[in-house]
């Protein structure tokens, strides 16, 4: 049975809708009638019991089944206010909290990929508001980069001109899938009013010493003509976005040291435990560090001057610096084309000129390509050196104090870092990023253009030939050509652009004071809001993106801008979405599915019966397996396709796309319906909360079972919200609930007021999955029925998003949830009261007790308390750290 829609008044009533498939004499003398107004569905019911005349009972029609014409019709009626609500300062009495979802490169129209995000993202945004919170719910765009550039110039366009239409386009989408963002925050990269900030941000780490411009090789795409990220180079060593083969190129690119930060940035994820398996890949992106990082400056040996070139040296022990004789490096090392012969490099400690051996015979540590030799090392006689003339003679004797004070003095280095981590290459040789703002004078050399220059902006686009190639920015003369800032004379601007990963590694920050036009961000704002509270995006995210953030959120706090070192306290990293592909065994061409039969236990080509090989992987137009959000949301929904990417499968797991869930939830939301429609039914035809139609023990066994499944229910829903991020759990509690509910006795659904009370609670909890379904059914309820005054909770007007989240009560059972470095080992469950009066040292006691706890803790030798903390919501949270 379903309900449509509601007035409140018969004399509303103004045509009536015979439409088929209402259920009349759903009790004793009861008749329903469906009408219509103004084009809305609705249905005032008329009945008569007993002879007494009913009206104004609103019940949005009786039928079996919800179609997608109703649904359409209902999403129609609520789509504007779910999105567009305002909730008042007391119901935002507990402070902020943001949430946070990376935000997406506007590709035209949303994926499915987007879809699982933006709703994980949504869904919590809601619970947390109904948790009585102030939510930061921001959305933006990553809008530079070579996919745009590339698409503007196969359509003869302004990269500028599509990008603006795509982010139309997929705004339009993401309201339509119901997000509730805050929309006056939002923020695009490629505007200048953003990209003026990153130019900020790029001279700050200048000014810090932290930027520098050197010869390296690189990985390029001979087709895109630009540099790419290890990450972006597949298996076959070919580029992922073009597929040319990718070749090694020597190229003056500019530098950040993220390695100064590598030690601060490693031994922070100790106090990371939430992040979960996120530490681990983080450790592994970074390294262990325990070596010193030297630059060696790289001179002429005939006249003595600097060639520009470097040699970065990683040693264990200071000491080595002062008995090297040499320095050895490879034949991939960028100074391998000087001849070894012609070249010295300065120690910059002792000051000393050392030979070049260029050997590929040696080991080198992780990302090094060069080393220090000394007499005794084993390297000395590997590389022939003993007797060999031109090798420093002296060892000079200084501590390690001294080497290290020497080294800063010479701007040389002498941090503690990791081998493995190189310094992030922010050089991009294309025209649609974040112009570098650095102007190039041959008297001064490279020099930051003001402050109060900023913001460098991209010049007008120039396209020329067939296909409207853009030109790259070193052929926009006008453009290229300024004054040195400091002597005036004629320079030339830096003609490359910054890498897309600066421009996202602070948009956190202007997210929260995004009109700002006189500093990036308010430091008093940002100090009271950072860090973000869940940060929510794809697991391939989860090493460069979360890295360079990191990076830039500590390198904030070391120049005072900032007070929170890590930009994101706790993660949800999601799956992606999957669906079938078919692919040719002898050739690899990915085909439709429109070209494949099954054949026997396999499947074919139907032209050619090549054989096919089925596989699930990550959707794609060119692997012909994409699935089009828009269809979905114009056959089912909003509220259905937010249910079908939330349930059945862990956010944090990869999703095997199909549709197989959406029957189950159809019937679960018309469940719920019933129940609705049963309470009001029953209600409508008595004039008093009266409960005399019950047994007195009959009563009180039902109110026992109600406030025990209401308990349970509350406390698990909010644990999985709160704590696990398990939305599939979550719904599947939710559905639960509704099973016990069911099984209750029409005279128990219509007159006792506990299930009055789960009843509500489980629509409040349904609002953040299915918002407009949630709320149909909240305001027929509303509006057909009294409030039973016995219900506390709950307000007596406004709409479901006005509601407060519901609670367990204060002597109920409640969880003391155990955490062991950030993963749930244990939850341990009393009543409320025991668990308010329960200290840390006595709860620490209860967890090392568990024999779940001490296989999660194993043989470590320590164990360390990370918090303790209580809220009637959740109960306890207890997280544990170790340490082997």
């Amino acid at each position: 049975m379903y309900l449509l829609s509601w007035r409140k008044s018969s004399d509303e009533v103004e045509e009536l809708n015979a439409e088929n498939g209402f259920v009349c004499g759903l009790l004793p003398n009861y008749s329903a009638e469906p009408v219509q107004k103004n084009g809305s569905p609705v249905c005032v019911v008329v009945g008569s019991v007993e002879g007494e005349l009913l009206t104004n009972l609103h019940i949005f029609g009786i039928k079996k089944k919800l179609s997608s014409e109703d649904i359409h019709c209902i999403e129609k009626h609520w789509h504007d206010k779910v999105v567009n609500y305002n909730l008042s300062e007391k119901q935002r009495s507990k402070g902020k909290k943001y949430i946070l979802s990376m935000f997406p490169y506007p590709s035209g129209k949303l994926h499915m990929g987007h879809v699982r995000v933006y709703t994980i993202s949504d869904c919590l945004a809601r619970y947390n508001e109904l948790r009585g919170y102030e939510v930061i719910h921001p959305m933006g765009w990553d809008a530079f980069g070579l996919p745009a550039e590339n698409a503007a110039i196969e359509r003869n366009l302004d990269p500028e001109v599509w990008t603006e239409s795509n982010i139309a386009a997929m705004k339009k989408q993401l309201v339509e899938l119901g997000c509730r963002f805050d929309w006056t925050r939002e923020i695009a990269t490629f505007k200048s009013q953003y990209y003026r900030w990153t130019q900020w941000l790029f001279l700050q780490l200048y000014k810090a010493g932290l930027v520098y411009q050197k010869r390296s090789y690189v990985n390029w795409d001979p087709v895109d003509c630009t540099v790419l990220a290890d990450e972006q180079i597949d298996e076959r060593g070919c580029s992922w976005r073009s597929g040319a083969a990718v070749v090694q190129k020597p190229l003056l690119q500019w530098f950040v040291k993220t390695s100064f930060f590598a030690k601060a940035l490693y031994d922070e994820l100790d106090n990371l435990v939430s992040w979960q398996d996120v530490v681990d890949i983080q450790r592994h992106w970074i390294g262990k560090c325990d070596s010193y990082r030297f630059k060696f400056k790289i001179l002429n040996e005939n006249s003595g001057q600097e060639t520009g070139d470097c040699v970065d040296i990683f040693v264990d022990c200071l000491q080595q610096l002062c008995s090297a004789k040499a320095v050895a490096i490879s034949s991939k090392h960028i100074c391998s084309d000087h001849s070894p012969t012609q070249i010295k490099v300065l120690n910059p400690v002792t000051n000393q000129l050392l030979p070049v051996i260029v050997t590929d015979h040696i080991d080198y540590v992780g990302s090094e390509n060069a080393r220090l030799v000394s007499a005794d090392d084993s390297v000395y006689q590997k590389c022939g050196l003993s007797g060999k003339s031109g090798l420093a003679e002296t060892k000079i004797f200084l501590s390690d104090e001294q080497i290290l004070e020497r080294a800063k003095a010479a701007d040389c280095g002498g941090y503690l870092t990791s081998r493995r981590l190189n310094d992030w290459v922010v050089s991009r040789q294309r025209f649609w990023g974040t112009p570098i703002p650095i102007v190039h004078c041959s008297n001064c050399k490279a020099v930051p253009v003001p402050e109060s220059q900023l913001p460098v902006t991209l010049p007008t686009v120039h396209l020329f030939g067939s296909k409207g190639k853009l030109l790259p920015l070193h052929q926009y003369n006008d453009w290229l050509s300024t004054v040195c800032p400091e002597c005036g004379k004629p320079a030339r601007r830096e003609c490359d652009t910054l890498d897309t990963f600066f421009d996202s590694s602070w948009y956190y920050l202007r997210f929260l004071d995004s009109q700002n036009d006189r500093q990036p961000f308010d430091s008093n704002i940002a100090n009271q809001i950072m860090p973000v509270d869940i940060y929510i995006g794809g697991k391939e995210h989860a090493a460069l993106h979360l890295f360079y953030a990191r990076f830039m959120c500590h390198f904030l706090r070391s120049i005072g801008f900032v007070a929170s070192a890590e930009p994101f306290s706790r993660l949800l990293t999601q799956g992606m979405v999957m669906a079938k592909t078919y692919k040719t065994e002898d050739t690899g061409e990915y085909i439709p599915s429109s070209s494949v039969i099954q054949s026997g236990s396999g499947y074919v080509e139907i032209n050619s019966r090549r054989a096919v090989t089925e596989s699930w992987e990550k959707m794609s137009k060119s692997k012909h397996n994409g699935i089009d959000p828009q269809n979905l949301l114009d056959n089912i929904g909003c509220d259905f396709t937010r249910l079908l990417i939330t349930s059945n499968v862990s956010p944090q797991s990869h999703r095997h796309w199909d549709t197989a869930g959406l029957k189950g939830v159809e019937n679960w939301l018309n469940r719920v319906r019933y129940l609705v429609v049963t309470l009001i039914s029953m209600r409508s035809f008595s004039n008093t909360e009266s409960t005399s139609v019950l047994n007195v023990d009959e009563q009180k066994k039902t109110d026992e079972y109600l406030k025990e499944n209401y308990n349970h229910f509350v406390r698990e829903v909010t644990f999985h919200l709160e704590e696990t991020f398990l939305l599939n759990v979550a719904i599947s509690r939710l559905q639960g609930f509704t099973n016990s509910l069911r099984k209750c006795s029409p005279e128990t659904i219509g007159f006792n007021v506990e299930f009055e009370r789960c009843l509500r609670a489980l629509l409040v909890m349904i609002f953040p999955f299915a918002p407009n379904i949630s709320s149909e059914l909240w305001s027929i309820l509303n509006d057909s029925i009294r409030l039973s005054k016995s219900i506390s909770q709950t307000k007596t007007d406004g709409h479901i998003w006005n509601q407060p989240w519901p609670l367990v009560d204060k002597d109920a059972v409640v969880a003391l949830s155990v955490y062991i470095n950030g993963m749930i080992a244990e939850r341990i469950f009393m009543n409320w009261h025991a668990l308010l009066s329960l200290e840390q040292n006595e709860a620490m006691r209860l967890a090392l007790q568990s024999r779940n706890v001490a296989e999660k803790i194993g043989p470590a030798t320590s164990v360390q308390l990370v918090i303790y903390e209580k809220n009637q919501a959740t109960g306890a949270r207890l997280a544990l750290k170790t340490e082997k």
